[in-house]
């Protein structure tokens, strides 16, 4: 993977704007204009992209637009949705860190409520072997940015 990949899957999708890297992403997550290029391998997309999808139907997750295969890598172009840190409280008020906690909150108990869906590997707790496996989203900790594209789902 890398910036090379970027690069080759940004020409094939013919976007025209430079490839930023955003931050925490090593190399897999790129800024492009008012638009996202993720990069992975596909099996893992194609798990990223189911995950969005069952989310959908009770968050709002950014738009996919378009989508590159080379070789067993994909590249996915989605919607950027701009904001900053969930876990920066550096700028608010303790009411504005609560409501913010709260909100993470709430995303976490709307999403374990979606069914999660076939393609995504089931993980369990000690004691949780009869649970019906749902969506629960891995990368909602304090470094996490409202711009990044949907991660680990699961």
């Amino acid at each position: 993977m890398g910036p090379a990949l970027a690069e080759r899957m940004a020409a094939v999708l013919d976007l025209n704007a430079a490839l930023e890297p955003m931050p925490g992403s090593t190399n897999t997550v790129w800024a492009v204009g008012d638009q996202v290029l993720r990069v992975g391998p596909t099996g893992r997309i194609e798990k990223e992209l189911a995950a969005l999808t069952a989310a959908s139907t009770v968050v709002r997750v950014p738009r996919v637009f378009d989508r590159v295969d080379i070789d067993d890598q994909t590249g996915l172009l989605t919607e950027r949705i701009r904001g900053g840190p969930a876990g920066d409280i550096s700028a608010c008020n303790e009411d504005e860190a609560r409501v913010r906690g709260h909100r993470c909150g709430a995303l976490q108990c709307a999403l374990a409520g979606v069914p999660a869906p076939a393609l995504l590997p089931p993980t369990l707790w000690a004691g949780a072997d009869e649970v019906s496996p749902v969506l629960l989203h891995l990368d909602l900790h304090p470094s996490t940015s409202s711009s990044t594209p949907p991660g680990n789902w699961w």
